[in-house]
């Protein structure tokens, strides 16, 4: 076999020893922990998301926005209404 083939796959053998070791013996450790972290990734963007949103309207860089925002909140108070008028 050639050596730089047998360094290269003596690498990658490596590599696969340093991956298991860092997930552990658990995969579902390994896939809850991806799953949480791609989670808290999206969840985090959205709340910067939101919250460069509030900031522009808040300034008044954005002034629909906040002509939307009171569409939304007349019709979250109806649906309010319709839910306790349920009751």
């Amino acid at each position: 076999m050639d050596q730089d083939l047998e360094k290269q796959l003596q690498e990658i053998n490596k590599n696969l020893i340093e991956l298991k070791k860092k997930t552990g013996e658990s995969w579902w450790k390994a896939l809850w922990h991806g799953i949480f972290r791609g989670a808290g990734t999206v969840i985090g963007v959205v709340l910067i998301l939101v919250m460069i949103g509030w900031f522009l309207n808040a300034v008044g860089v954005i002034p629909a926005f906040r002509q939307q925002a009171g569409e939304w909140q007349v019709r979250w108070d109806r649906t309010l209404d319709e839910v306790r008028g349920l009751r």
